[in-house]
C-alpha cells in the first residue's frame, strides 16, 4: 500500500510540476511581450529625435553648443507622458559625460555604463532595465561620415508594466492553484483505483506463482499478468518433468 501511495503521489507531483512549468512559460512570454510593446511606443519617437539631431550634425555645429536639441528632447518630454527623461550622453570626446538632458538625471555611475553597453551591442538600439525607476533606450548619434558621437538615452516608466505584470501573476497563480486541486480530486481516486486493481492482479499472481490451487480460474483468466504467470508456472512444470 505505501509502494502504491509513493506511485501515486510521484504521478500527480509530475503533472504538478508539468502545470507550473507552463505557467511560467506563459508568464515570461507575456512579460517580455508587455515590455516589448512598451518600448515600441517609445521608439518611434526616439527614431524621429536620433534622426533629428543627426540632420543637425551635418552643418558642422558641436552637440554641445547646439541649442536646438535641447529644445527637441524638452518637446519629446512634453507630449509623451511615459518618458521620465531624455539624455545626450558623449560617447566620443568623453564618453559618459552628459551633453544635454531633461527630466530626471541618471545615476552617476550609469551614462557610461550606457554607453559601453552600446559599443558591446553594435545594434541599432540597446534596451536596459536595470535603472530603479525606468527602462532605458540607447540610441547611437552618428555623425556624417560615420563617427558615434553620442548616444540618445530615453528613460520610460515601468511602473503601469510592472503593476499590470504583478496583476496578471496573482491572476495566474490563482488560476493555477484552482487547476492543481481540481486535479488532485479527479487524478488521485483515479490513480487509487488503478493501483488498487493492480495490486490485486499482482497479489493474484503471486498466489498462482507460489501454487496455490484456490485461485479463481475466471479471475486469473481476466488479468494479463494473471495468465503470464499461470504460463510461467506451466513452463517451469514442463521443465521439471523433462529433466525426471
Amino acid at each position: 500500500m505505501r509502494y502504491s501511495l509513493k506511485i501515486v503521489l510521484t504521478a500527480v507531483t509530475i503533472l504538478l510540476a508539468l502545470l507550473c512549468f507552463l505557467l511560467l512559460l506563459q508568464m515570461h512570454r507575456f512579460e517580455k511581450l508587455l515590455i516589448e510593446v512598451n518600448s515600441n511606443l517609445v521608439s518611434v519617437p526616439a527614431k524621429a529625435l536620433k534622426a533629428d539631431i543627426e540632420r543637425t550634425l551635418a552643418f558642422g555645429l558641436p552637440l554641445s553648443d547646439n541649442l536646438q536639441i535641447k529644445s527637441m528632447l524638452q518637446r519629446i518630454d512634453d507630449t509623451s507622458d511615459s518618458v521620465i527623461s531624455i539624455h545626450v550622453v558623449d560617447a566620443y570626446f568623453s564618453p559618459g559625460k552628459i551633453i544635454w538632458e531633461v527630466g530626471k538625471p541618471l545615476p552617476a555611475e550609469e551614462p557610461l555604463f550606457i554607453v559601453l553597453a552600446q559599443r558591446l551591442n553594435k545594434k541599432s538600439m540597446w534596451f536596459g532595465d536595470q535603472d530603479p525607476i525606468g527602462y532605458l533606450q540607447s540610441w547611437p548619434i552618428v555623425d556624417p561620415i560615420g563617427n558615434i558621437l553620442a548616444n540618445l538615452v530615453i528613460r520610460f516608466d515601468k511602473t503601469h508594466p510592472q503593476q499590470l505584470i504583478l496583476k496578471t501573476r496573482q491572476y495566474l497563480y490563482t488560476v493555477c492553484g484552482v487547476i492543481c486541486l481540481c486535479m488532485l480530486l479527479l487524478l488521485l481516486p483515479f490513480l487509487t483505483y488503478v493501483l488498487k486493481k493492480l495490486n490485486r492482479q499482482v497479489a493474484l499472481a503471486q498466489r498462482i506463482i507460489e501454487g496455490e490451487r484456490a485461485v479463481d480460474p475466471q479471475l486469473s483468466a481476466q488479468s494479463d499478468i494473471c495468465q503470464l504467470a499461470t504460463q510461467m508456472v506451466s513452463d517451469t512444470q514442463l521443465r521439471i518433468k523433462g529433466q525426471i
